[in-house]
């Protein structure tokens, strides 16, 4: 019981930007038949001043709209500058001013924007809050029906049909109308002959040499090498 008092005691709430109206429940209770006439409502003030952030400077401001209730903890701390927010209580079906005026300490006249989070809206045919005429379900008049229509499917496109020619293939060799020209590297001769040469190749040169006074010829085998002479 304790925590279902300090809930009730502890709004307004809201969803969705929308005022939720909590009330403690009975079973005689018909919330259907309920005539709401105050809710609660967030407003902002783009512009104004720091200076007129106090309590009693918003309070004087916003009366022109609604009673103020409270101002959100980040205009309460200064935090954000850019507006105030203050939640006021306003009448169903009363007039949203988008622009107030006031004087300042000056006797100036300074105009204030106003910005809704949401404003009620009730409607004229059934007094109902959260639509309007032209939406009233019970309005037969103004409330346009659904119908479902079927949607219209376009035929698919035809085909044309293309004639197939069959191409034999050629049982003889085709003369070539084109050569390609290949540019080829001079080949370098290869060469056979060994490099060594066998002894009996070697072509023997006729060496002189002097003995006793008398040139005698003496074989030679080649590369510097010269045949042994007989002794005596």
């Amino acid at each position: 019981m304790e925590n279902c008092s300090k809930f009730l005691n502890g709004g307004p709430y809201f969803f969705d930007s929308k005022p939720l109206v909590v009330k403690p429940w009975s079973a005689d209770e018909n919330f259907t038949n309920e005539i709401v006439k105050t809710v609660p409502i967030w407003i902002q003030l783009p512009g104004l001043d720091v200076k007129y952030w106090g309590d009693k400077s918003l309070s004087k401001i916003v009366s022109q709209v609604g009673t103020m209730m409270k101002v959100d903890q980040a205009t309460k701390n200064r935090d954000k500058l850019i507006f105030a927010r203050v939640m006021i209580k306003v009448k169903v079906g009363q007039e949203f001013p988008s622009m107030i005026h006031f004087q300042n300490e000056k006797g100036a006249e300074v105009d204030q924007k106003v910005n809704y989070d949401w404003i009620p809206i009730t409607c004229a045919h059934c007094v109902g809050m959260g639509h309007d005429k032209s939406s009233c379900t019970r309005n037969k008049n103004g409330h346009t029906k659904k119908v479902w229509v079927r949607k219209h499917v376009q035929p698919s496109q035809s085909v044309a049909q293309v004639a197939t020619v069959e191409v034999q293939k050629p049982t003889r060799f085709t003369q070539a109308t084109k050569f390609s020209k290949v540019v080829g590297q001079q080949l370098r001769p290869v060469i056979t002959t060994n490099s060594f040469q066998s002894k009996s190749e070697c072509e023997r040169e006729n060496v002189e040499e002097v003995q006793g006074g008398v040139l005698m010829g003496v074989p030679s085998l080649g590369r510097g090498v010269t045949a042994p002479m007989p002794n005596g």
